[in-house]
């Protein structure tokens, strides 16, 4: 394909030529927003977060106070939702809600995952000479208590908090909030440094406190969900000097069975699946925002994939939708770009999102299911067909056609051909496929038959044709 556009896609990796509408337009839509063929004059914007050159966004903390924002971040075991606000005096407070995707609860349905929040006033306590540390803005800052002065707060799949203690500042604070990579832990990591001429002490109180579920619950056994210190303790730093304390998060069916845990290593792990999410395809254009924009979608459609009992899954997230497929989220949607990734773990989802629809074929060509929920043991199906077979049928030919893999395509065509023909089998007297409903799900009306549908199957069928061949 000629570049003939300002800008461009970088692919490290083999791709085919089959382009989807959906990357075309967004292709456009990128010219047209850039401005490219006319110059468009653009109010001056107050940005709140500025672009660093590492790829990370950083929001100095000066003015326009108060502020709330929230971001999730998720490994193959955990979900991290982080809720954070400054209020108008500059004290923060952070709300950590974790959600554990393959530890399930009864009802076992699309929500039956445990899920726990955490506020500031649950961690332990933090010294600095002996003085409290108070992280929680709620608790009043008397009896010679040390506040919190935040600076900065930046994002780039972990969430980094620059501080200092109190109005003299003789400790810088940077605080860490990432899942693990693979395990169902996410922690949180306190770095202190001695900024001031003279030597001091920190110390972080010892925590352990684990609640358990409900066994009649719980699915197969009752769960632990665990809050401890790691490294607590007593440290004297002398000027220049750091130490880092951790607190974690993590859920066990055997607290017997605890591992030792090294938040060292799991942040590297973060970091470095961080780097392999964003390594292989980039968005490489004049206008960086564009760029940062590319870059931290490609981060949050990759990272929210869970490795449950019937293989990778991929999930919205959103502290509702986890260890469970969509026929519009993964296989429209989600699954087709990730043969453009060049990401392993985005592929091995796709191609086992369309093994579990698979599963669902029948002689009788009754519906797939819209959604294959709780690990892969139900579904969902409470607004009938939805045009889900069309989903299915574009975006797995988008999917086999990019990947360009002729394995894949020949474990792929039974599924593609099966949804051709449900909806062969649904079309009306004007030759126009039938459904209960689109993708909105009855929140508007749809009639009989509906544009979403019908687009979607003429697409696959076009795509198909090209993998005939």
């Amino acid at each position: 394909m000629t570049n003939t556009l300002p800008f461009s896609l970088s692919f490290k990796t083999p791709v085919q030529r089959y382009m989807s509408p959906a990357l075309i337009t967004l292709i456009f839509v990128l010219v047209y927003c850039a401005g490219y063929g006319q110059q468009m004059v653009l109010p001056k914007q107050n940005d709140r977060w500025a672009i660093q050159k590492d790829g990370s966004i950083t929001w100095d903390i000066k003015d326009r106070l108060p502020h709330t924002d929230h971001i999730e971040m998720s490994g193959e075991k955990v979900s991290l939702w982080v809720k954070y606000a400054i209020d108008d005096q500059g004290m923060l407070n952070i709300s950590r809600t974790v959600v554990f995707p393959t530890f399930r609860i009864i009802p076992n349905d699309t929500y039956g995952n445990i899920i726990y929040s955490f506020r500031d006033n649950e961690l332990p306590r933090f010294y600095i000479n002996d003085k409290l540390l108070v992280l929680d803005p709620s608790e009043h800052d008397d009896h010679g208590n040390i506040s919190v002065d935040v600076k900065s707060i930046s994002q780039k799949g972990i969430m980094r908090i620059s501080a200092f203690s109190g109005s003299g500042g003789q400790v810088k604070i940077e605080r860490s909030l990432f899942p693990s990579a693979d395990k169902p832990l996410a922690v949180e990591e306190f770095k202190m440094t001695n900024v001031s001429e003279k030597p001091l002490t920190v110390s972080m109180e010892k925590l352990f406190r684990a609640q358990t579920t409900d066994a009649a619950r719980s699915i197969p056994a009752a769960h632990t969900v665990i809050v401890r210190s790691v490294n607590d303790g007593r440290q004297t730093l002398q000027p220049g000097q750091s130490t880092v304390f951790s607190v974690c998060y993590l859920a066990t069916d055997d607290v017997s069975t605890l591992a030792t845990i090294d938040p060292e290593k799991e942040r590297t792990g973060r970091e470095n699946r961080i780097d392999q999410i964003l390594s292989p395809l980039q968005l490489q254009t004049p206008d960086s925002i564009l760029n940062t924009e590319f870059a931290f979608a490609k981060i949050r459609a990759t990272e929210s994939i869970f490795k449950t009992k019937r293989g990778y899954m991929h999930g919205p997230g959103g502290l509702s939708y986890y260890a469970a497929i969509w026929a519009n989220d993964q296989a429209e949607y989600v699954s087709p770009y990730f043969a453009f990734s060049g990401d392993s773990i985005g592929n091995l989802s796709a191609m086992n999102c369309y093994r579990l629809f698979a599963s669902y074929m029948n002689p009788d060509y009754k519906p797939v299911p819209s959604s294959i929920v709780a690990e892969g043991d139900t579904f969902w199906n409470g607004a009938g067909d939805r045009g889900d077979q069309a989903m299915i049928a574009y975006g797995a030919s988008r999917y086999a056609l990019a990947q360009g893999n002729a394995d894949s395509a020949r474990v792929l065509w039974p599924l593609i051909k099966w949804c051709l023909n449900y909806n062969k089998k649904h079309l009306n007297e004007s030759g126009v496929v039938t459904s209960d409903a689109d993708e909105l799900e009855g929140r508007f009306p749809s009639g009989k038959a509906n544009l979403s549908t019908n687009s979607l199957y003429y697409d696959a069928l076009v795509s198909a044709g090209f993998l005939c061949k």
